[in-house]
């Protein structure tokens, strides 16, 4: 059992209330999840009368197998039978435990007092889709209504002459009421007092927020600015410019209101800077004396400019009038069309994602309800706190009486508050330890200081960085304290930071995208796998151009969540065909589906097809079939199903027009080829919500995908597993709370969008109200301004915004376990942005950016465990950090890389005509040795596809091989691994499993995680997963597995991809080894079988042992001894090995060109003595095809 540090011991010992701040890596869900338990165990607390809310339904489903597991292992060591009593009845509870995201648990609360929340006890929460049709429909109503209504149309033409628009407006409104939980607070808090105290308000907030943040610059300031002038006049006393400034800083000390201070900071402004907004050389500041005076001048430099931000004009006076006016009246349109949105809502039984809490808010304020759930949960447990906002807040701290019973722990970290886009707010992690101190005392306020996952170099890395970086912490801007990371690794592995940067002035540049490539293949010819690595970016767009540079070296990666799913071409190809079907006339339509994977008909062709005779492509293509077979069975086809279209569910359509042909081989084939059969599920899966909702019209959907394809570009790509030996590519914000070996935190030098009053587009500010730029006295062709309050929003939120670019650069920096890689482009000069990441480290580490090379040296603590227990040890570290600008290979490494990696994986795209029957895999050749007809029935007709696609929704078919997810010979029984787990999934898993070794305590957690990503989840993942870490624990101890890690050079899920004779051969060997005598091929299985069976069951496998040798020959001429090695791994102690030398290879070579050539020349005769075991037998085991 996992000893506890410390720290980990104080925050599970401590009884009351109690706030965990947790640095990165500290194992922080763990503490989490034992403090859930010793609640139920210890406390004796019921699982129905605890709560643990998680930010993510991810985040909860790992919740979730932790505390499975600590049961787990409670129940193993325990020797009580009392207390194993406790912990199987808390296993049983776990089923129906409260382990949710926040809007699962206002769901249920919801659902226990519907009468209470003025809802029908039947609601149905709906998606983001439907909630944003209905609001565009109450919006198109609502305006429409005032127009025609003569007592409203002055005040919506009003708002239109402001925001530029009548889609202006509607654009707007619709951001109001998606952003109406904020809007509704700042309606009761601001907008109830009459336009006069509302003006007095605003007036009033200005000056207060003014003062604090004058307060922090005036004196350094003004000393700057002195101290600079003294040292011009020292060299000058007749200097015009520093007597105009002298004069100037006699006057500030009768300097008392806003509006005075703002005149100095612009006069000092326009003589002392530049337009640029730098001091003036030219009539003042000698060159030798910026040198001198750097510190000052860079601190009046950019305060001066930030500052000048805050306006405080003539006319801001009737600014601000007018502003009020411009509020009170957009907040009537704004009430309108929310109650046309509720009223159309309220008709459906329909609740949106932000009705969920807002009813939630609502209910709580009822005595009875809050009685209630006061009585009802003991225990509530929030993780990643430093993300929640006011509204959650209004809904834990009423249900424990605000903090007057109960008891209430949060675990978050304020350097990893990254969501401010999503309404996070950081002052409410602030705000909610304050009421804890409050209420259990100073001691409730721990921390989590120790990490486990960084190497120490990168932990002193971290802690040199943000100490400066974190070192003003002004809680206006969400500034955050430093807290240093004690490195709590207990490996010898230091770690390494490195930077690759590329240079955008050179003539031979490299880009940043192909230094990283470079990287990642010299990382891995170094040992590191592909899944081994991260690349994090700041913007989904970046993933292009590392995509379209992956592919050229031949890189596997997997985008994570990557945007552009509707703009994906599989999704154009599936328009394209029910666009057909809709309308036959539509030729455009037809000619891409013919292109297209679908069938894949060269341009030659449909040249000749568009001769024919015809009013439209169909009726050409049809003639034109009559004298071409070919042609003729495409013909076929699309008759066939424009007759189904209109009759069977769009589903069902799908399933068919995407397995009539051979369109998923080609896509199958692809380097991308994950992803993409991802996002035809996640089509498939729209559709069928989108019957569900009543829309089972395939027009209707097709003018859905129509306005998606055009208008929704953020859509993300469908999520893929992550256990594929694959780059990783994902946004910092997806990356949270993961953790990798190598991380490349790409395109570090680019900025980010500014947040700011815009004219017609509006803000919301809870402090400072509805804000917009306004024309000053109507003259609506002239600028607009923004009234005072808004440039000091405008100030605010860009120091917020910079706040949380530390705070994301700190979680990108963190994701890395042993090595840390930022990448990014600077030019001659080394100017970089200052919103930059690249900015913020160098000038956070004082790195000049044309360096070779940063040492830095420091003090690191080190938390030390020993058999007595732990105890803290600091250590002076030396690391060395490279900046290269260049692979190490050479300058022209293209060629080398590409041979490489290139040669055993061939982009399908390259072959003419890129057709899935010219592509022959291992278990291809497998089936046609057992019978050709089944080859024909499984390949040629399709009837294999529609098995394996029919079975992904829970229907039994044909059996599956597990590396390559194809109809075949794997004759694994699933009923050894207990209920309802498909032998894919199992086969997926245990191969993950087998290319690391693993301790039980890590197969325990990746199995757990794998199920509950699955939906497998309570009981039936306890029922199987003993079983697999039983058969993994065997084979991890068995002479077999001892000799096969024993060889240093080898390949793991190695991906063979050849041309051999016009055909394309393709394979997925689970091991290769190179010695330097002996190619050795390693296969796993998991059948469930009797030691009886093994040498029959091996013969079958063995054919396709045979094609990858066939393969990995001709990749690999050197080699004359050649072993195969077959594992059954529930018999680990009885491998099948085969060996062949030179000479007998021949033999096998021959074996498999034979069957080869039988499926080239389709020589699809039957085997008799297969059908007793045939998938394609009927009931007296004869074959169905007569």
């Amino acid at each position: 059992m996992t000893r506890l540090t410390p720290h980990q011991k104080s925050a599970l010992e401590f009884a009351d209330h109690l706030s965990l701040t947790a640095n990165a890596g500290s194992g922080k869900t763990f503490v989490l999840a034992r403090r859930y338990l010793n609640a139920a165990l210890i406390e004796g607390v019921n699982l129905s009368n605890i709560a643990a809310i998680t930010f993510t339904d991810k985040a909860a489903g790992e919740l979730y197998t932790k505390i499975v597991k600590l049961v787990n292992e409670q129940l193993s060591s325990s020797n009580l039978d009392s207390r194993k009593n406790k912990l199987e009845r808390i296993r049983q509870q776990l089923i129906s435990a409260n382990i949710s995201t926040i809007h699962s648990f206002c769901i249920n609360i919801l659902r226990e007092f519907p009468v209470e929340a003025g809802l029908d006890a039947r609601f149905i929460p709906i998606d983001e889709q439907l909630s944003d049709e209905l609001i565009e429909l109450s919006i198109e109503e609502v305006v429409k209504n005032l127009f025609e209504d003569g007592s409203s149309s002055d005040n919506i033409k009003y708002i239109i002459r402001i925001l530029g628009s009548k889609i202006g407006l509607e654009k707007e409104l619709f951001g109001l009421i998606k952003q109406r939980k904020t809007l509704l607070i700042i309606k009761e808090t601001i907008y109830q007092k009459n336009e006069k105290d509302i003006i007095k308000y605003f007036k009033d907030q200005f000056d207060l927020y003014f003062s604090k943040i004058w307060e922090e610059y005036k004196d350094k300031l003004l000393s700057g600015i002195t101290r600079i002038n003294n040292a011009v006049i020292t060299k000058n006393k007749n200097n015009e410019i520093a007597a105009s400034i002298q004069t100037l800083i006699n006057t500030f000390s009768t300097l008392k209101i806003p509006e005075q201070i703002l005149g100095f900071i612009s006069e000092i402004r326009s003589i002392m800077l530049t337009n640029s907004g730098t001091v003036r050389v030219r009539g003042y500041l000698i060159n030798y004396l910026r040198e001198e005076l750097a510190d000052e001048i860079n601190y009046i430099e950019s305060s001066l400019n930030e500052l000048s931000k805050i306006e405080y004009i003539p006319e801001s006076d009737a600014l601000i009038k007018e502003l009020t006016k411009f509020a009170l009246v957009l907040i009537n349109v704004f009430e309108n069309t929310l109650e046309q949105y509720e009223n159309k809502k309220s008709l459906e039984g329909f609740l949106d994602y932000e009705d969920i809490l807002l009813y939630t808010k609502e209910i709580l304020k009822k005595e009875s309800v809050q009685k209630t759930l006061n009585e009802k949960f003991k225990f509530i447990l929030v993780d990643e706190y430093q993300d929640t906002n006011e509204i959650q807040y209004e809904i834990f701290l009423p249900i424990l009486d605000h903090l007057k019973s109960g008891n209430l722990f949060i675990v978050g970290d304020e350097k990893q508050s990254i969501y401010m886009f999503r309404d996070a707010e950081l002052e409410i992690f602030n705000k909610t330890k304050d009421d804890i101190s409050s209420a259990a005392g100073k001691g409730a306020l721990l921390d989590l200081p120790d990490s486990f996952r960084m190497a120490p170099s990168l932990c002193l890395f971290t802690n040199k960085l943000f100490s400066n970086l974190f070192a003003n912490h002004n809680t206006l801007y969400n500034e955050v304290r430093n807290t240093d990371i004690v490195c709590a690794r207990r490996d010898d592995k230091q770690g390494m930071v490195e930077f690759l940067l590329s240079d955008n002035n050179s003539e031979n540049k490299i880009t940043e995208a192909e230094l990283v490539a470079g990287k990642i293949i010299e990382l891995n010819i170094c040992s590191a796998q592909f899944n081994d690595i991260a690349i994090l970016v700041r913007k989904r767009k970046s993933f292009s151009e590392l995509e379209t540079v992956f592919l050229k070296y031949g890189i596997p990666f997997s985008i994570i969540g990557g945007r552009g799913f509707y703009q994906r071409q599989t999704i154009s190809d599936v328009y394209n065909y029910l666009s057909f079907l809709s309308n036959s006339s539509n030729s455009t339509a037809l000619a891409g589906i013919l292109r297209s994977p679908f069938f894949t008909i060269s341009d030659s062709v449909l040249f000749e097809i568009s001769l024919c005779r015809g009013s439209n492509f169909w009726e050409k293509l049809k003639n034109f079939s009559e004298n071409n077979p070919e042609i003729s069975s495409v013909k076929s086809i699309l008759e066939e199903n424009l007759q189904l279209a209109s009759s069977i569910e769009l589903t069902v359509l799908l399933r068919k027009i995407l397995t009539d042909t051979e369109y998923l081989g080609v896509i199958a084939a692809r380097n991308d080829s994950e992803q993409e059969l991802a996002n035809i599920d996640k089509l498939i899966e729209i559709s069928r919500n989108f019957s569900l909702k009543g829309f089972r019209n395939l027009y209707d959907f097709l003018d859905y995908l129509n306005d998606a394809i055009t208008g929704i570009e953020d859509e993300s790509q469908a999520a893929i597993t992550t256990d594929a030996n694959a780059v990783q590519l994902m946004t910092l914000h997806q990356a949270k709370g993961l953790e990798f070996p190598v991380v490349f935190l790409f395109n570090a030098h680019e900025s980010s969008q500014k947040t700011q009053v815009k004219s017609k587009q509006i803000s919301l500010s809870k402090n400072f109200g509805i804000l917009t730029k306004l024309p000053i006295n109507n003259q609506f062709l002239s600028d607009y301004h923004s009234a005072p309050i808004g440039g000091l929003y405008n100030f605010i939120e860009e120091k917020k915004r910079i706040a949380e670019l530390k705070r994301l650069l700190y979680v990108g920096i963190t994701r890395a376990i042993d090595h840390l890689i930022i990448t990014g482009e600077v030019n001659e000069k080394h100017n970089l942005k200052n919103d930059s990441f690249l900015y913020l480290v160098m000038s956070g580490l004082n790195i000049d950016p044309g360096a070779n090379e940063v040492i830095l040296q420091d003090e690191l603590n080190y938390l030390i465990q020993n058999e007595s227990g732990f105890n803290n040890k600091s250590k002076k570290l030396n690391i060395r950090i490279p900046i290269s600008r260049s692979i190490s290979a050479n300058e022209n490494f293209e060629l080398p890389l590409k041979k490489k990696l290139a040669s055993p994986v061939v982009n399908i795209d390259e072959i003419e005509p890129p057709l899935e029957k010219d592509i022959i895999s291992a278990t291809k050749v497998a089936v046609f040795k057992q019978c050709p007809t089944k080859y024909l029935l499984t390949y040629e007709y399709g009837f294999g596809k529609i098995n394996s696609l029919f079975y992904k929704n829970g229907e039994k078919r044909s059996s599956v091989n597990e590396a390559e997810s194809e109809p075949a010979i794997d004759y694994s029984d699933d009923s050894v691994y207990g209920i309802n787990i498909r032998s894919d999934l199992k086969g997926t898993l245990v191969h993950s499993l087998l290319e690391k070794e693993f301790s039980t305590e890590q197969l325990d957690d990746e199995i757990s995680k794998f199920f509950v990503n699955q939906g497998i989840e309570g009981e039936q993942l306890i029922d199987n997963k003993q079983n697999i870490i039983s058969d993994i624990t065997g084979y991890f101890k068995s002479e077999i597995y001892k000799q096969i890690s024993s060889f240093p050079r080898f390949k793991n899920e190695f991906e063979a991809y050849i041309k051999d004779e016009g055909i394309f051969l393709y394979g997925i060997m689970d091991k290769i080894i190179f010695t330097d005598d002996e190619l050795i091929i390693v296969d796993y299985k998991t059948d469930n079988i009797s030691e009886d069976e093994i040498h029959s069951r091996a013969e079958n496998y063995f054919t396709q042992l045979k094609f990858y040798l066939y393969i990995a020959q001709k990749l690999f001429s050197e080699y004359n001894s050649f072993r195969l090695i077959l594992i059954f791994i529930k018999h680990p102690e009885k491998p099948v090995i085969k060996k062949y030398n030179i000479e007998e290879f021949f033999l096998v070579k021959r074996e498999i060109s034979d069957i080869i050539k039988g499926i080239i020349q389709k020589n699809f005769y039957k085997n008799y003595k297969h059908c007793g075991i045939c998938v394609f037998s009927d009931t007296s085991n004869s074959c169905i095809l007569k």
